[in-house]
């Protein structure tokens, strides 16, 4: 029965981490295709224009500032998933 739980337990923080893995890979190609966006169609890309500059300024830092709410879910979810795996290997070792 211990090793059924033990071996639950696992595929449990297996998974989480994938989970998590999965999220920065996730987040990583989002801030790429931001940066290229941003290289391509940034404020300076509009030469002498200032007003369509400001609209893209406007545009980049909204989109900037929800990168970095993702950045942030990324982070704590990484934390939580290393909190959850500290409680049940200790969990793990109170059982054996």
């Amino acid at each position: 029965m211990m090793e059924l739980w033990l071996m639950y337990v696992c595929y449990c923080l297996l998974l989480c981490c994938q989970l998590t893995v999965s999220q920065i890979k996730e987040f990583t190609a989002d801030v790429r295709k931001f940066k290229e966006k941003f290289r391509l169609y940034g404020p300076g890309s509009v030469g002498a224009d200032l007003d369509r500059g400001l609209e893209f300024l406007i545009y980049f830092s909204y989109n900037s500032f929800v990168l970095f709410l993702e950045a942030e879910a990324v982070l704590c979810s990484a934390e939580l998933f290393c909190q959850v795996h500290v409680v049940c290997l200790l969990h793990c070792i109170m059982h054996i």
